[in-house]
């Protein structure tokens, strides 16, 4: 019986290893594509995008650069960062000219960030006809929000703006008064004849041209116009980001555009207006030749310290190793899927991982029992232990790549070897 339960186990590790090492891949569009989880490279591995911010130049208004609207620019922009997703980047910045250099992590999202966290974010409700004529700005606006309606025709985007009290009380005037649809009156008798019809249409025309609007502008980019069929009595109104669809990837670019509008207006507008210098891609130092023959060297490393305890410890030592390289698979598919950015710090942190299971290999193999180990392991380990969990926390990429990589590690060592290494050393 226990034989069959560690034949059991040893075919289990084969399976995870295949998975890990070699992934599993479908039929796609007559292509085969692995659906694991590929890794989270830092910017130090895999590189990352340069971007060089100037204060814009204007020949009607200079704008007075000073430390404070810098560093007040500076905290927008990481806010912006971190609320459209990304994690990895570096801000540099020159108080005296106002030039801010950005770091930041290459992928598929990388181009909108960059052109969202620098916009102005002013927002404007103006008259469709004179822009100069402003009716609602940022200070009317308390939240803005995304949301989501799903019908038989499929998911629309809105998106919903909350205004303040004041805000309130300007756009139930607005809706109530001039910008209200002037309701138009029907005539029967003329729809019938074709040449009253065509005078009509005209009529309407002028009609449509005569209606008062509203324009939704940001940074003077004009989103839309609109007259209200009704008051607005509740503070808040919703736009309409898309016409419902059922095709995914229509939706999520509305929701990409969403995001983007409402974390610009929530932090509100940039003291100070940029643009773009230069943006350039710097290349990582660590090449896939120099990535593959890392991952070669030490894989040769990791073969020859457990054939030392195949020849030492004989039959144990070789279902011990069996279990080690069980692990490794494992720790590799919860670092993708726990989301860890893997840095330089990062594979530091998987190596040592690595040389404390061999380590803990060694004393289950000269007969300790795998509670003792672990309590020896654990009272050696309490101020490590400390560090690692301070270091999961820190919101710079590369010392929290340290610490989660450990942190993971070292959660997985403790309950994998009590489970697995423990059940294929039992005699």
């Amino acid at each position: 019986m226990k034989k069959i339960k560690k034949l059991t186990i040893i075919l289990i590790i084969v399976l995870l290893c295949l998975v890990s090492f070699i992934g599993i891949y479908i039929k796609n569009h007559a292509l085969m594509k692995n659906i694991i989880k590929d890794y989270d490279f830092g910017m130090n591995i895999e590189g990352y995008r340069e971007v060089r911010l100037s204060v814009a130049t204007s020949e009607d208004e200079e704008q007075e650069i000073t430390s404070e609207k810098v560093e007040t620019t500076k905290k927008f922009i990481e806010k912006r960062l971190k609320q459209l997703g990304s994690e990895d980047y570096l801000i540099k910045v020159n108080y005296t000219t106002g030039e801010i250099v950005l770091e930041i992590e290459e992928n598929d999202r990388t181009d909108r960030v960059v052109s969202d966290i620098y916009s102005g974010g002013v927002l404007k409700m103006v008259d469709s006809k004179d822009h100069s004529k402003v009716l609602i700005t940022n200070d009317d606006i308390k939240n803005v929000s995304l949301k989501y309606s799903t019908t038989e025709q499929g998911t629309g985007v809105y998106l919903s703006l909350d205004f303040t009290k004041e805000g309130s009380k300007k756009l139930e005037d607005l809706t109530t008064n001039e910008y209200r649809t002037i309701e138009k009156e029907e005539n029967d008798e003329n729809a019938e004849n074709a040449e009253n019809t065509t005078e009509n249409t005209d009529e309407e025309d002028a009609e449509e041209d005569a209606q008062p609007k509203v324009t939704l502008m940001i940074d003077d980019t004009e989103i839309l116009s609109s007259s209200f069929d009704n008051p607005i009595k509740n503070g808040s109104i919703q736009l309409s980001l898309n016409q419902a669809s059922t095709d995914m990837g229509k939706i999520q670019e509305a929701v990409n555009m969403g995001i983007a509008i409402a974390t610009t207006l929530n932090n509100g507008p940039l003291p100070l207006e940029y643009e773009i210098d230069s943006t350039t891609y710097i290349y990582s130092e660590i090449t896939k030749e120099v990535a593959t023959i890392f991952i070669i060297a030490m894989a040769i490393i990791i073969l020859i310290a457990l054939v030392i305890l195949v020849v030492k410890y004989k039959v144990p030592a070789l279902l011990a190793g069996i279990s080690y390289i069980g692990f490794i698979a494992l720790y590799l598919i919860a670092l993708r899927y726990t989301n860890v950015t893997i840095t330089l710090e990062g594979v530091a942190g998987i190596l040592i991982v690595l040389i404390v299971n061999y380590l803990l290999l060694q004393k289950l193999l000269t007969k300790t029992t795998i509670a003792a180990a672990f309590r020896e392991m654990a009272i050696q380990s309490v101020p490590v232990i400390v560090v690692i969990v301070v270091f999961s926390f820190i919101s710079w990429t590369n010392i929290a790549s340290f610490g989660m990589t450990m942190f993971w590690g070292l959660l997985l060592t403790v309950i994998y070897h009590f489970i697995v290494t423990n059940a294929l050393l039992k005699k």
